[in-house]
């Protein structure tokens, strides 16, 4: 792959307010004040919306606490308890009549009083596959609420969702939790989101915040978690953590986001980041931290990097190829190039941090040095657990010079290239080839990679 290459798609925000910010001199202290504007996303999404989803634990009785429920229909109902800023509410999923295929009526406890019987009643749809019909989707309207949190009441709005394996195997199976939570898996998708904007120097940038684990909060730090399972060497390092999106003359789309970071670096100048939801701002101050510089192995459009122990995560719009930041080990967590190919098609490439990504300690008067991109190396690998009847699932992946994994890379516009492009995406490079020789220098079998 060479340095011309690089990728991704493009979606645009339906923006329905804009605030431009007022601040001060641009002083070693100044500070930027964002005011943030709630956006209810609408029920039919043609465009992106920041997105996030609680994944909901089914109970075949309701938890323990003072409820009112409604008379419910049909077999075994379902409960859940959700919690969402410092107010829990139960939902109760059942069937509307007696006799219907499955759970299609769901209960919520939106106003947090323990009464089931006061809020309106929500009739889902249920989207079965075509045969064999072995799996189903069961959709629900979007059910608006309110929930307490820093001594305000916010606005907040969620959809269940849910899809069913096997449906008519599980209904007639014995009930059990285990096998519920195992074979019906039930969600509840974040449908609201906060957007503001701001100017430095004569340039606007928009920003967005999406609640990705649905708890309310809107600034949840990133978060290295640890993974149990089988290792890989395509394994990521996973982050969890809200979004913060950031773009400039557009309206942020999902290629705009970090993982939610204390630190921005925007123009050269590291800002400390506050979100505070209940006041409905971000707040930027100049930081007063003593500083070191850190080289980076290659120019980007934006970039990503944690320090130890979760103590420092840096967002980063056009860092160039050197920057300034806290003192500390570093290690990459993600970011994006953009190229132009001979022919001046645009292309961008994202990359993220294998689990296997080196740490880099920047301190005064050092030299470190952060390693990413250039030279890509393609490898291929077999999950163990894909072997099935003598057969394997043989998986392509290219990591870059810090070990870093490429997640996408397409080409953004244009249609006449040199590079040879799939036939079944027009946005990719055609899809690699694969040969598997024998030990005997015979050719097993071969053929193309696809597209996931």
């Amino acid at each position: 792959m060479d340095a011309e290459s690089m990728p991704m798609s493009s979606r645009c925000w339906r923006w329905t307010t804009g605030l431009l910010v007022l601040f001060g001199a641009m002083g070693a202290a100044s500070a930027i004040d964002v005011p943030l504007t709630y956006h209810r996303h609408p029920e039919d999404k043609q465009v992106f919306l920041p997105y996030g989803n609680i994944r909901l634990e089914l109970k075949l009785a309701a938890p323990e606490g003072t409820w009112k429920l409604p008379e419910l229909q049909g077999k075994q109902p379902l409960y859940a308890l959700v919690e969402v800023g410092e107010t829990k509410r139960l939902l109760v999923f059942a069937r509307q009549k007696e006799g219907d295929d499955f759970y299609n009526r769901l209960y919520y406890d939106s106003n947090a009083n323990g009464d089931l019987t006061d809020d309106n009643t929500i009739v889902g749809t249920i989207e079965k596959e075509e045969p064999p019909n072995q799996y189903w989707n069961i959709r629900f309207p979007s059910v608006d609420t309110t929930y307490q949190t820093g001594g305000k009441t916010l606005s907040y709005c969620l959809r269940a969702r849910g899809n069913v394996w096997d449906p008519e195997g599980f209904q007639k199976a014995t009930l059990a939790e285990d096998r519920i939570n195992e074979f019906f898996h039930l969600s509840l998708d974040v449908e609201c989101s906060y957007s503001g904007k701001f100017t430095i120097e004569n340039d606007t940038y928009s920003i967005a915040l999406g609640d990705t684990n649905g708890n309310g909060r809107f600034d949840d730090k990133a978060r290295l978690e640890k993974r149990v399972g089988p290792r890989m060497r395509s394994d990521p390092a996973y982050y969890s953590g809200d979004q913060f999106y950031l773009s400039t003359e557009r309206r942020p789309d999902y290629r705009d986001g970090w993982k939610c970071g204390d630190l921005l670096l925007l123009k050269g100048q590291l800002y400390e980041v506050a979100i505070d939801i209940p006041a409905a701002r971000v707040t930027l101050t100049q930081t007063k931290q003593s500083l070191v510089p850190l080289k980076l192995g290659a120019e980007t459009e934006r970039l990503s990097i944690c320090s130890e122990n979760d103590e420092h995560y840096v967002m980063m719009l056009q860092p160039g190829t050197a920057v300034n930041v806290p003192k500390g080990k570093y290690r990459l967590m993600s970011y994006q190039m953009r190229r132009k190919d001979k022919d001046g098609n645009p292309w961008l490439l994202a990359a993220s941090a294998a689990k296997d990504s080196a740490w880099v300690n920047a301190e005064e008067g050092g030299n470190a040095v952060l390693s990413l991109g250039e030279p890509f190396v393609p490898f291929t690998e077999v999950a163990p657990w894909s072997v099935q009847n003598d057969q394997v699932r043989l998986q392509f992946c290219a990591e870059g010079a810090g070990k870093e994994l490429v997640s996408d890379l397409a080409r953004l516009s244009g249609e006449g290239s040199s590079i040879a492009m799939s036939a079944k995406r027009q946005d990719r490079p055609k899809e690699p080839a694969y040969k598997i020789i024998t030990g005997e220098g015979e050719v097993a079998t071969q053929g193309d990679f696809e597209y996931g």
